[in-house]
């Protein structure tokens, strides 16, 4: 008698075992993963086959065109949702009366297919009342150009908005399929067809614990240690028996996941395997390959999994055989979406991992963006900054002898330039040095530039050796309890290039250094915690890659050895009279908009920046040139402390000028001249004040 997992390689062997293409750690993003049914499910039940489309009604926005027409599905008629959104962010509706009496549990599904950009997709139930709404959100959906089945669970359609205090849907009487502005906007079309509902039986409380067999073990390293929740002992390959190994977890019947969290024991991890999943031990399906495994933990997102077997087929790794700690299989609470994953992910991690927003903090920021302009960006009470609505940000890190340290280990104070200018930072205190953030927005508004300045200073009385770390990360500043207008937390990584002097995100935004990093790494979601990886010394990373789980990661490293300061710290020296008020000078930045007057508001601005940067800034010793600036105190000989800048500037509407430059500045007589002036008036309401705002777990919309 065959083992399966012979039987899988001798399929394998013929040509009939299905092949997933190597990616780093392939994870499906799309929202609508299509799993093998299981055979005893009834036939749906159809409300809607589209041999007639006279029931449905277009609904746009302002500014927004939608119609709708008849068109071929997969075997039978098919909607066809056109529009346009004509740059706003406003969206376009499918709608039909449709009464429907709601079963315990059930799944509604139709097939679909676009040819559209990347935008919000939304499917609505509406009551009679026509004022309490229950939705299926998946913000950013990428479209299938081919037609593809989606099939959307009860526990995936959440109460929207409405007076009802009864959030039990039972009974709907309108349907709609809304497509609104996302990442792409633009115009297109959306093709539906088939729309059914399929009544379930009701959800297991329990699963039987599952078992556990392995194409070859050893003594007191059984496969069924690979399931038994402990990390004290696992399964071990027989070296002896090859490469070529398999371990295959039964769960006794059909089951419902979210994804698996593999961990592998030390230097005995597979760096090239498949998961496989089956529903009947004999058919079998590729849904994963890694092929650049590096010990894991290997964090894989599988949303709405279903099956009953999982097999890990492994085909090699850095040691004769392979010891499995644990398969974690996660619920489906931990795939429901990109943000569920990293929030399951951050209350395991230590704190500062993953910005506060995953841990359900509350958090405060800023808007950065000239007035009027069509983009902006936000800078957050932790010192991270949104390049542009909705996209990812740049962190900073500090690497220390003994330490990565994150927002989570300093005393972090947001201010204001000058205290009252609409340029606004954030102060990172440590015992041993500061590192100020400041940023501010300048250019026009359809063309708007976004600066960042780091500043770290050491305040001990002995040398140190610094680096700080400049790190694109998959994460808005807008946390993920935002989830109407604009959801937010996760921002998608897909793609890295560094190619000597520009580091290109997504072939859409670039980070164009004014001078080269000391070490430059990009570095995918299967590589780890970037702090972790920040940990290991004279770290680095492939200067290119795609993350086909879209969470990658960038980090660019500026060494500094900085001097100590030889004399007494002195409050700044102020030049001119003393700071209006946030609001009066508010107004006139406001006011500053043209010729003479904006030039004289930019001219006091800038001489408060010199006074302050006179006897509050020091200058930096980079060893890779051994220039050193000197930004000497106007009335005092003192030599100034030592400390490393870091400039950066964002073009978020364009992406074709997101720069960062270090800079260690030349020697000059005086004051060290800062220039962040903006070239266009920030106003008040946008930049002047951090506004704090408190979110629940649950979250509220804009």
């Amino acid at each position: 008698m065959t083992s399966a997992f012979e039987q899988s390689q001798r399929r394998r062997h013929h040509g009939t075992m299905p092949v997933t293409a190597g990616v780093a750690l392939a994870i499906v993003t799309c929202c609508f993963p299509i799993w093998a049914r299981p055979a005893e499910l009834p036939s749906p039940r159809m409300l809607d086959r589209f041999d007639q489309i006279a029931a449905w009604q277009p609904v746009a926005s302002d500014d927004v065109r939608a119609s709708i027409y008849s068109a071929d599905g997969p075997r039978r008629g098919a909607l066809r949702l056109d529009f346009d959104l004509s740059g706003t962010a406003g969206y376009a509706i499918a709608r039909r009366a449709l009464p429907l009496d709601l079963p315990p549990n059930y799944e509604i599904s139709f097939y679909m297919r676009a040819d559209a950009a990347v935008n919000n997709l939304q499917f609505k139930l509406i009551d009679a009342s026509g004022d309490n709404v229950w939705w299926f959100n998946r913000p950013n959906f990428e479209f299938p150009r081919q037609w593809q089945l989606v099939t959307i669970k009860k526990r995936q359609i959440e109460f929207a908005w409405g007076p009802t205090k009864d959030r039990t849907l039972n009974h709907a009487a309108t349907i709609e399929l809304v497509v609104s502005a996302g990442r792409g906007g633009g115009n297109g079309s959306v093709y539906v067809s088939e729309l059914g509902l399929r009544e379930l039986p009701p959800e297991p409380t329990s699963f039987p614990l599952p078992s556990a067999h392995a194409s070859s073990s050893l003594p007191g390293s059984e496969p069924s240690f690979a399931v038994d929740g402990s990390l004290a002992k696992g399964w071990k390959s027989d070296r002896t028996t090859g490469k070529e190994q398999a371990l295959t977890v039964d769960f006794g019947r059909m089951r419902e996941f979210g994804g698996l969290i593999v961990h592998w024991q030390e230097r005995a991890f597979a760096s090239h395997y498949d998961v496989e999943f089956s529903d009947d031990g004999s058919r079998w399906r590729t849904v994963r390959s890694i092929v650049d495994g590096n010990g894991g933990p290997d964090v894989l997102l599988l949303p709405d999994a279903q099956t009953r077997f999982v097999r890990l087929a492994l085909h090699q790794g850095p040691a004769d055989a392979y010891g499995l700690a644990e398969v974690e299989v996660k619920d489906l609470a931990f795939g429901a979406s990109p943000n569920a994953l990293f929030e399951s992910l951050a209350r395991e991690a230590p704190r500062g991992t993953y910005p506060r927003g995953f841990s359900a903090e509350q958090s405060s920021w800023t808007l950065i963006g000239v007035d009027g302009g069509s983009e902006s960006g936000l800078v957050s009470e932790d010192g991270a900054i949104e390049v542009a609505k909705g996209g990812f940000s740049i962190e900073p890190f500090v690497v220390t002898k003994s330490q990565v340290v994150t927002w989570a280990d300093v005393d972090a104070k947001p201010f204001l330039a000058g205290d009252y200018l609409p340029i606004p930072g954030v102060s990172w205190r440590h015992p041993q040095w500061e590192l100020r953030v400041s940023s501010f927005a300048s250019g026009s508004r359809t063309q708007s530039r976004l600066i960042a300045r780091y500043d770290l200073t050491n305040h001990t009385g002995q040398p140190l050796t610094l680096t700080l770390v400049l790190a694109a990360r998959p994460f808005q500043v807008n946390p993920p309890a935002q989830f109407l207008n604009t959801v937010g937390g996760v921002s998608a990584i897909r793609d890295i290039e560094w190619d000597g002097s520009v580091l290109s995100i997504n072939g859409e935004r670039r980070i164009s250094p004014l001078r080269p990093p000391d070490r430059v790494g990009a570095f995918s979601f299967n590589d780890g915690q970037i702090s972790k990886i920040l940990a290991k010394r004279n770290w680095t990373g492939p200067k290119a890659l795609h993350d086909a789980a879209s969470y990658a990661s960038a980090a660019l490293g500026y060494d500094a050895a900085c001097d100590h300061d030889h004399r007494p710290r002195h409050p700044p020296l102020r030049v001119g009279k003393a700071p209006e008020s946030r609001r009066t000078a508010g107004a006139r930045m406001d006011r500053a908009t043209t010729g003479g007057r904006r030039r004289r508001v930019a001219r006091k601005a800038q001489s408060r920046l010199v006074a302050r940067s006179g006897s509050g800034s020091a200058a930096c010793r980079h060893p890779a040139d051994g220039t050193c600036a000197s930004a000497r105190h106007t009335r005092r000989s003192h030599p100034p402390p030592r400390h490393a800048v870091v400039r950066a500037f964002v073009d978020p509407r364009r992406c074709d000028d997101l720069g960062i430059a270090t800079a260690a500045w030349p020697r000059e007589r005086g004051c060290r001249l800062s220039a962040l002036v903006c070239s266009s008036p920030i106003p008040e309401r946008q930049s002047t004040l951090l506004h704090r705002r408190t979110w629940r777990r649950s979250g509220a919309g804009k």
